[in-house]
């Protein structure tokens, strides 16, 4: 993907203090509206951290940092305590900038978005794990903020659901023209997907361009620690691992 237009989010030479936990280091990373861009990394990489850091909530030092004023994020966890409808739950993300009106029209547009328009009376707490994701993402998407961050969207997911939740995704990416960075686990659905792939590594950007740039055999080797077979002109792509590589002490 390329594009003259300003980024939604520029971000250089970003670092974390070893005090938050984890450091990272010399963080180049930009996301233009429009552009759907995945982290990717093993665990450890810092994929999280660098999401938690854009939305302000841990300490970071950097040369340059231009976020918007409002971002939607949606964390990793997705315990709701709470029964409240979904409805009120999506109309929650109009804050702060409005009160949360369960019968905003952005509401129902977000509701409509990912497809829960039927479970809108439903106590969250009640639904099914696939139906949650989806009642999050919606209230994610009521803000109607330029840059949206998805943490492991796709944790706990079956296959198919999977699948519909970077569809859509993708759709807030290229139809609505937001600014979207999804962190990922899956290599084969990050390779359909991405306009955008970030390689994170022990903190730093090991690689960051689009899919055939970064997902070459020798740089997933080199992140993951592994072996990897990569077809990406089949479709759908394929990215398979073949083995673990074995740490010095086994080997020896």
């Amino acid at each position: 993907m390329t594009t003259t237009a300003s980024p939604v989010l520029s971000i250089s030479d970003l670092c974390t203090p070893p005090s938050t936990g984890f450091a990272l280091k010399h963080i180049q990373l930009t996301a233009h509206a429009g552009e759907l861009v995945v982290l990717l990394g093993a665990n450890g990489a810092g994929k999280s951290t660098l999401l938690r850091t854009i939305v302000g909530e841990m300490e970071a030092t950097t040369h340059h940092f231009v976020r918007p004023e409002q971002i939607s994020y949606l964390p990793q966890e997705r315990f709701c305590a709470w029964p409240l409808p979904v409805r009120e739950v999506v109309a929650l993300g109009l804050l702060p900038a409005q009160s949360p009106n369960s019968h905003h029209p952005r509401v129902d547009a977000a509701l409509q978005r990912c497809d829960c328009l039927p479970l809108a009376d439903k106590p969250i707490n009640a639904l099914s794990g696939g139906e949650q994701a989806r009642a999050l993402l919606a209230r994610a998407l009521a803000s109607e903020a330029p840059l949206l961050l998805a943490d492991e969207p796709l944790a706990a997911l079956d296959p198919a659901h999977q699948l519909e939740m970077l569809e859509r995704l993708q759709v807030e990416a290229h139809q609505h023209q937001r600014a979207v960075i999804v962190v990922l686990h899956d290599l084969a659905l990050t390779a359909r997907f991405a306009d955008t792939v970030v390689l994170l590594h022990q903190g730093e950007v090991l690689a960051q361009g689009s899919v055939e740039e970064v997902m070459t055999p020798a740089l997933l080797a080199q992140a993951y620690q592994a072996e990897f077979e990569v077809e990406l002109t089949s479709t759908p792509p394929r990215v398979q691992i073949l083995r673990a590589k074995k740490s010095r002490e086994e080997e020896g």
